[in-house]
C-alpha cells in the first residue's frame, strides 16, 4: 500500500512538472503581428506592427527587397477565405531574407487601396524561427476596409 501511494505521488509530480515546463515553454514563442487600427477608409494607410517577442531570431522575407512578403484572407459569411496575393507577391525579382532580432519591431506600411474591394480582412505571414528548419504562420487581426 505505501509502495502503492509512493509511486502515485510520484507520477502525479512527473505530470505537473511537465506541464508546468509545457506552459513556461510556449511563451518564448509568441510573434505579433498586427495592424495600427481596426478600421480604415478606402485612402488610408495600414501601419503593419511585426514584434519579435520571441528568444530567438526570426527570418522574413522581402519581395524586391522592399516588399513584405505576406498574403490575406477576406472573411465571406463567417469563413475566411483561401490565401490571397498581393500584386508584388507575382514579381519575378529576387527575395531579401531579413532577421528581426529577439524582441525587435519590424514597421510596415500598405496602402488600404491595395484590397480589390470593401470588407473584413486580415494579413497571413510566413516566417521561419532561426533555430529552427520549419515554416510558421501568424495571422494578423482582422480589420474592415469601408
Amino acid at each position: 500500500m505505501v509502495r502503492m501511494l509512493s509511486v502515485t505521488i510520484l507520477l502525479f509530480i512527473i505530470v505537473v512538472g511537465c506541464q508546468n515546463s509545457i506552459s513556461t515553454g510556449n511563451a518564448t514563442d509568441r510573434i505579433s503581428f498586427r495592424t495600427d487600427k481596426t478600421s480604415y477608409s478606402i485612402s488610408d494607410t495600414i501601419d503593419i506592427i511585426l514584434k519579435n517577442e520571441s528568444y530567438s531570431k526570426i527570418l522574413i522575407g522581402l519581395r524586391c527587397g522592399g516588399y513584405l512578403e505576406m498574403f490575406y484572407q477576406k472573411k465571406e459569411e463567417n469563413i475566411w477565405s483561401d490565401n490571397l496575393s498581393f500584386w508584388y507577391m507575382s514579381l519575378r525579382c529576387l527575395t531579401v531574407v531579413d532577421t528581426l532580432e529577439s524582441n525587435n519591431i519590424f514597421n510596415y506600411s500598405l496602402e488600404s487601396a491595395i484590397f480589390d474591394s470593401t470588407g473584413t480582412y486580415r494579413l497571413v505571414l510566413k516566417y521561419y524561427r532561426s533555430s529552427e528548419n520549419i515554416e510558421r504562420i501568424e495571422y494578423s487581426n482582422s480589420f474592415e476596409i469601408k
